[in-house]
């Protein structure tokens, strides 16, 4: 019945073939008024159809099984494994059969409407080119890269033989990014001949011009050199920093032609070599080489310029803080008598890296956050600075957080992740009934954290984000009080030490994201006089809680290792900040270039090239290495964060003369 006690539908009758609000005013089933509804249901008609969808996706088979399933082969079972290979084979003929079918239609196509090109056509095409090369002058500026790719085509068409070319740097470089993208896209489309490109032997020649060594080289100093123009850039373009981090390899050995040797083998310097052999010797009697399980690589990255240099690379298995001391101070010394000018240091937290911080202490009680450099030239007085990555310090907080073992509580009341489930719960009921949600981003995988899931940054800053600050307050009631302001203090920090361009504050209506103007900005004094205060008086309330002995309060905090690396990188962070500003021509200061993010981009397209292993072995990786220095002098990242994209750099078409390996004579 509706309100005025009609009857419309028949008792236990189910209609399936429409959706209305709780409050209809129309329930009728005749045949006379179909298609009619309600002033609700019209008003409401688009949240009451996303919620019928979102219904029926919910309902609908979501099997481990399907080939779109995100769910790994080791949580599967043997019959379900069987049948998810099963499915994906059959899906892997249907697409094969789809693109033969496209390759047949192309031929016939082909066959039917193609014209065969001749001698003639070819001249025809070419007078057509000279006939517009004036028109195409006037459109493409001198030095821009449409210039300089039609001046390369119409020299390249007019020349009988290819090996006459001498192709111009701005186009070998545009070659050598699209090789990077796809090896057989670019071959297909110089095999077509429709636009000429140099061979991929050219293109090696430009690649491995350095050779392919572990550890430092004088040839990838005189390289790092030629690309960073340190003969004539400005004081503040030679500012950089340090980024070092392990990337898990492949043991494996491989006969080295040119030396004779076996590479493969751990390898982290002269000094470094003896000590660990004389210490095998000692305790277990056995100097035997091992193998290397993992790559430590140094990477340069400029502060005020997208400088993004893989420097060197020494195979590894278990580094210590005494190993890191003469490898990472030889690379300090070394780009110092180069011209640069190094100002901090920056890696993640793990224990070794810790420890080398804490070499450096000289007998201090307080962990030391800078050094003095010794190898600053002209006598300048200039400190190093050690940095955690702030990425990796939202990561480890976030897992403190979620933690079961631990208990955090402030100030009188509980940080607890249960308040967050509480939110999500809540968050999901309320999405299912009104089609709205107060954290849309807020999902399943945020909470249920996976071996996996715990290394990805972007879900630690969506958990730790405004959003979620603000709808604990309103979702869950005052006990989450210290639960929102937490999430809200470690979302400034990330937004203070994540700035990425110049307009992001501005777009996003948050001024904790706009660029540093000045060393007396007011971010730097809300990091030491709000953030660090707040750090303290969590502890110091920890500390003065009654009836729990040690171990249980250690438990109520955040790690001391992630405090101790949140302290250590403000404290360093405001420092460089202030002394960035009095370096001639420094304007503006992003902070987002103290971060690990290319050394991350750049293991990443390790992995990448690696194809069906993405765990490349010592000599796969340092002959990638060889590659992917030329590449990131050619594209750009486009955002800040791992996720992001790149670009063709801007100053590609400003290239001088390109390193070449010599080609051996006959």
């Amino acid at each position: 019945m509706n309100r005025q006690g009609t009857e419309c539908v028949a008792y236990l009758d189910i209609v399936h073939s429409t959706i209305r609000h709780a409050e209809c005013d129309l329930l009728v089933m005749s045949d006379e008024n179909s298609g009619q509804r309600c002033n609700l249901c019209t008003s409401y008609r688009s949240t009451l159809r996303a919620v019928l969808s979102r219904h029926e996706k919910h309902d609908a088979d979501t099997s481990r099984t399907d080939p779109s399933s995100h769910a790994s082969f080791s949580r599967l079972s043997s019959p379900d494994k069987c049948i998810r290979y099963h499915r994906e084979h059959q899906l892997r003929v249907a697409y094969q059969r789809q693109v033969t079918n496209l390759q047949m239609k192309l031929q016939a196509a082909t066959e039917e409407r193609g014209i065969s090109l001749d001698s003639s056509l070819h001249d025809d095409l070419l007078q057509i080119m000279q006939d517009n090369a004036e028109a195409v002058c006037e459109a493409h500026p001198s030095g821009s890269f449409g210039r300089v790719f039609w001046e390369t085509q119409m020299k390249a068409a007019c020349l009988d033989d290819a090996r006459h070319m001498r192709w111009d740097p701005v186009m070998v470089q545009w070659c050598l990014y699209l090789r990077h993208l796809s090896s057989s896209a670019y071959e297909m489309i110089r095999e077509t001949g429709t636009i000429k490109l140099p061979s991929q032997r050219t293109l090696r020649d430009y690649t491995y011009h350095t050779k392919a060594v572990v550890g430092f080289s004088s040839q990838v100093d005189q390289y790092l050199s030629t690309v960073a123009k340190l003969s004539s850039c400005m004081e503040r373009d030679k500012c950089v920093i340090i980024i070092f981090d392990e990337m898990h390899i492949r043991q494996d050995l491989t006969f080295d032609k040119h030396s004779g040797g076996l590479t493969g083998f751990v390898d982290i310097g002269d000094i470094n070599n003896h000590l660990s052999q004389y210490e095998s010797q000692v305790c277990n009697d056995d100097i035997r080489d091992s193998l290397a399980s993992s790559m430590l690589v140094l990477m340069i990255r400029g502060l005020f310029t997208n400088l993004k240099f893989p420097y060197a690379q020494f195979p590894c298995t278990e580094l210590s803080g005494d190993q890191l001391f003469p490898m990472i101070w030889n690379a300090v010394a070394r780009l110092e008598n180069l011209g640069f000018i190094v100002l901090a240091l920056c890696c993640d937290g793990l224990s070794s890296n810790r420890k080398f911080f804490r070499l450096h202490d000289a007998g201090s009680k307080t962990p030391v956050n800078k050094v003095i450099n010794p190898y600053a030239h002209d006598g300048d007085r200039r400190y190093i600075f050690f940095l955690l990555d702030p990425p990796h310090l939202m990561k480890t907080t976030r897992n403190c957080w979620a933690n079961p073992k631990r208990k955090l509580w402030c100030n009188g009341m509980d940080i607890s992740w249960d308040h967050l489930k509480e939110l999500y719960m809540k968050n999901r009921s309320q999405g299912d009934d009104a089609g709205l949600s107060l954290v849309p981003k807020l999902k399943y995988e945020h909470l249920h954290l996976t071996s996996y899931s715990k290394m990805r940054v972007d879900l630690a800053a969506q958990v730790l984000s405004n959003s979620v600050s603000k709808a604990l307050i309103l979702a869950v009631g005052p006990k989450a009080t210290q639960t929102s302001r937490f999430a809200e203090m470690f979302n400034k920090f990330f937004d203070c030490l994540n700035v990425s361009s110049l307009s992001a504050g501005k777009f996003s209506r948050n001024p904790f994201r706009s660029p540093y103007r000045s060393g007396t900005d007011w971010k730097l004094k809300w990091l030491t006089d709000v953030f660090l205060v707040y750090l303290d008086e969590w502890e110091e309330s920890v500390k003065g809680r009654e009836g729990f002995d040690k171990s249980q309060k250690i438990l109520m905090m955040l790690s001391a290792e992630t405090r101790q690396g949140l302290r250590l990188t403000v404290m360093s962070f405001v420092e460089l900040v202030q002394y960035a500003f009095t370096i001639p021509g420094v304007s503006v200061f992003l902070s987002n270039r103290v971060c690990q993010d290319p050394l991350e981009n750049f293991f990443g397209q390790q992995r990448q090239r690696g194809r069906a292993h993405e765990n490349p072995s010592v000599s796969e990786f340092i002959r990638n290495t060889q590659a992917l220095r030329v590449i990131s002098t050619t594209c750009n990242t486009i955002r800040g964060n791992c996720r992001g994209g790149a670009t063709i750099s801007e100053d590609l078409t400003n290239a001088g003369p390109l390193a070449k390996r010599p080609r051996r004579s006959a």
